[in-house]
């Protein structure tokens, strides 16, 4: 099992200079980024984040093509 991170230590570990908490907190809710809500705060999967390609129309066929398999 994956160790969650918390959506603020992720933006420090992943940005020089990160956004603002709400604006991660909208990628978040808007499944841009790996997250998952435990109560009222979001935890990142740090390995889920490295897979991504940044483009989600990708990230969703490979998935489905290896869902498929």
């Amino acid at each position: 099992m994956t160790k969650l991170v918390s959506l603020k230590d992720w933006l420090e570990s992943r940005f020089e200079k990160p956004p603002s908490l709400r604006t991660a907190r909208r990628w978040c809710e808007k499944q841009e980024i790996p997250a998952k809500k435990i109560g009222r705060d979001w935890f990142v999967d740090p390995t889920k984040e490295m897979q991504q390609s940044g483009n989600k129309s990708v990230d969703d066929l490979v998935n489905n093509v290896l869902k498929a398999s």
